[in-house]
């Protein structure tokens, strides 16, 4: 039984994130917030 609630779970988290995929809801992008070039990001800076 419990093997079929972890189951239904991650079936359910899979579905919500390929429905936000597909609305357009969620999005996948390089995978950091902040630029890492240090002339856009002043924070970088010596």
């Amino acid at each position: 039984m419990f093997v079929y609630l972890i189951g239904a779970s991650a079936f359910i988290f899979m579905a919500v994130l390929a429905y936000g995929g597909i609305t357009g809801r969620v999005k996948l992008d390089k995978g950091c917030c902040c630029p890492s070039d240090p002339s856009k990001d002043l924070r970088m800076r010596d």
